[in-house]
């Protein structure tokens, strides 16, 4: 079993995906993203050979950061100040030309791309993916993208509880309130993501090649006096039946997925799919696990048991409760009586 994972150097998670193929007596190679340095790239009808990979014995392929931005160089509109021009945009577009050929060959020789360009495509258009998978018949949310006010003004009096998010990128989805629409929604600017919301637990899932590798439950941080220091992330079993991811899988033809589920007294909805998963977000614990699980999903091994129900998954916050609180505590001061 030969493995290649195409990424940038210093990538953690390749770490610890090489660590486990080793494990198994797994063949792994890295191919370098960028198409930088001395490594040798070229596609032909003989097929595809990069670094050390080669089609003729690979069985995966793993690609890592290498999201789907259109377009690459800018459209040269009437408008278009070329004083912005960056010099380094003809060469991405070259580089997404070359990566692009090489994993459409792979995949016509048999190679399981996790995750093809087709699949990254439909990714960048959200609003599209999620119009595909409740096509489907995947439990979703009510969703509207939109810039019109009365639009966006009317879903949110249908719905109790309205998110948003940016129309495409990896964003967070985040509460939709009076301020927000008033800020946010308007003709003269881009287009937003709502979807209405059960306001239930947020439960994310990762799967590879079809396989539940491990599902965690979001959970209020550790708060250390007044500050917050560790996020919690809630082992638990998957909020959905097996046949129902491979029917997302199957929907979105995707190998490797982040699955972003709301559940509810009532079951569970699907909020968000992430078609380039960073288990490293989640802390080692969590990536070293998703690197295990994906190793034995590529090798035919049977799936380890998830992380147990009851163990807790940390990591460091971003941003300190006492940063929040701050601006808060000086805005409650202008209006605090002293009398």
């Amino acid at each position: 079993m030969t493995i290649a994972v195409v990424t940038r150097p210093g990538d953690p998670f390749y770490d610890d995906l090489a660590q486990a193929a080793r494990e198994l007596g797994l063949s792994i190679s890295r191919c370098d993203a960028r198409l930088a340095g001395e490594q040798s790239f070229s596609v032909s009808a003989k097929g595809v050979e990069w670094a050390d990979a080669d089609t003729g014995t690979l069985q995966w392929i793993i690609v890592r950061g290498l999201r789907y931005q259109y377009p690459a160089v800018p459209l040269p509109e009437d408008d278009f100040d070329f004083a912005l021009w960056r010099a380094d945009y003809p060469a991405l577009q070259q580089r997404y030309s070359a990566l692009m050929s090489a994993l459409a060959e792979a995949q016509r020789r048999g190679v399981r791309i996790a995750n093809t360009i087709d699949v990254l495509q439909q990714d960048f258009a959200k609003a599209a993916q999620l119009e595909r998978l409740a096509a489907n018949g995947i439990p979703t949310p009510e969703f509207l993208c939109t810039n019109d006010p009365a639009t966006a003004d009317a879903f949110r009096c249908r719905h109790e509880n309205v998110l948003w998010r940016a129309a495409t990128g990896r964003s967070a989805w985040q509460h939709f309130a009076r301020r927000q629409f008033e800020h946010l929604v308007d003709r003269t600017k881009l287009p937003i993501l709502l979807a209405g919301s059960r306001a239930g637990n947020l439960v994310r899932t990762y799967v590879f090649g079809s396989e539940h590798l491990v599902s965690y439950r979001v959970g209020l941080p550790d708060v250390v006096g007044e500050r917050e220091y560790l996020e919690r992330f809630l082992a638990t079993e998957c909020p959905v039946p097996r046949s129902e991811l491979a029917r997302v899988v199957e929907a979105l033809d995707a190998e490797w997925l982040m699955l972003t589920f709301e559940v509810h007294d009532e079951g569970a909805q699907l909020l968000d799919v992430d078609v380039d998963p960073r288990p490293e977000d989640g802390g080692p614990t969590l990536c070293a696990h998703v690197a295990r699980q994906m190793m034995r999903v590529a090798a035919g091994s049977t799936v380890e048991p998830a992380v147990r129900t009851d163990e807790i998954l940390e990591r460091r916050t971003l941003f300190p409760r006492q940063m929040l609180q701050m601006p808060i505590a000086m805005e409650l001061s202008k209006y605090r009586n002293e009398d």
